[in-house]
């Protein structure tokens, strides 16, 4: 997500939301809630949260099987290499 930390003892624990990511209230946007610092040599669990929304193609409105189901286009929020 955000690259190399270039500390092995950092891990990311990230938690996707599936949201309209074009909503203005409730606001979902992605969030850094805890910060690591690089130099020191310890266990840090760095905790970020994405938004997503996934879109389909309603080719078919009856399902019947002839037309893949599956998202065509995923829209996602995520923060910034520099944040992270």
């Amino acid at each position: 997500m955000g690259g190399s930390l270039g500390n092995p003892f950092i891990q990311v624990l990230n938690d996707d939301n599936f949201h309209l990511v074009q909503t203005i209230n409730p606001v979902h946007l992605p969030e850094v809630d805890t910060t690591c610092d690089p130099s020191v040599k310890s266990q840090c669990l760095l905790d970020t949260v994405t938004v997503s929304e996934c879109h389909y193609d309603f080719l078919d409105k009856f399902d019947t099987g002839y037309y893949p189901n599956s998202a065509s286009e995923i829209k996602t929020k995520i923060s910034s290499r520099q944040r992270i």
